[in-house]
C-alpha cells in the first residue's frame, strides 16, 4: 500500500472513529515566520508543541500529523499538514455535558466546540521553539558534512601512501576498511 493511501486511510479512520455524527471542523492557518525553516525542523517543533502540552500523536507521516486530546470533557482531534513556512490545522472537537433539565437528568450530551485556546498554545509553541530546532538541526547536518568531509580527505591520504608505494594493497585495503567503520560509513 502506497505512502499516500496510508495516509489517506488513517484520516479517515481517525475521524469515523472519533465522530460517528455531524461534526464541525474547524480549519486555523498559520506562517511559522522562520526564513530558514525546514519542513523537518517544522514538524519538529509541532511534534515537540503536541507532546508539550499533552496531545498524543495517532500518526506522523511528512508532512501531516494526525493527534488528539481528552481533556475536561473535551475530545479534540487535529490533522496538521506543514510547510517550511505555513501550517494548517484542521480541528474537529466537541465538549460532552450532562444535562441539569430534571426530566433528562444524567443524559449526555455532546456539542461542538472549538477549542481556542488549545490551538493558539499550539502556535505559540511552534513559533518559539521553531528557530532553535532549525539551528539545532542545520548543526546536525553541518557535522555530518564536514565528517564526509574529513572522511574523504583521509581516504585522499590513504590513496596517496598507496599510489607512491609507501604501503601495501593488503594495508591500503585494511586501513580504508578500518577508516569506514570507524566513521560508520559501512
Amino acid at each position: 500500500m502506497s505512502k499516500q493511501l496510508k495516509s489517506a486511510l488513517a484520516c479517515v479512520l481517525f475521524f469515523a472513529m472519533s465522530f460517528s455524527g455531524q461534526a464541525l471542523e474547524k480549519t486555523t492557518s498559520f506562517y511559522v515566520g522562520v526564513d530558514d525553516a525546514t519542513v523537518e525542523a517544522v514538524g519538529e517543533a509541532i511534534i515537540y508543541s503536541l507532546n508539550y502540552r499533552g496531545w498524543v500523536v495517532d500518526n506522523r507521516d511528512d508532512p501531516r500529523i494526525l493527534s488528539h486530546l481528552y481533556k475536561r470533557g473535551t475530545e479534540a482531534d487535529l490533522i496538521i499538514d506543514y510547510t517550511e513556512r505555513k501550517v494548517t490545522i484542521k480541528t474537529t472537537a466537541f465538549r460532552l455535558q450532562q444535562s441539569t433539565d430534571p426530566m433528562t437528568i444524567g443524559q449526555v450530551t455532546r456539542n461542538d466546540y472549538y477549542p481556542r485556546g488549545w490551538i493558539s498554545n499550539i502556535k505559540k509553541d511552534v513559533i518559539r521553539v521553531l528557530p532553535r530546532i532549525s539551528a539545532e538541526l542545520a548543526k546536525k547536518k553541518e557535522a555530518e558534512v564536514v565528517v564526509v568531509v574529513d572522511i574523504k580527505e583521509e581516504l585522499d591520504e590513504l590513496k596517496k601512501l598507496f599510489e607512491q608505494g609507501l604501503i601495501t594493497k593488503e594495508v591500503y585495503d585494511q586501513m580504508q576498511l578500518k577508516l569506514l567503520e570507524k566513521r560508520n560509513v559501512l
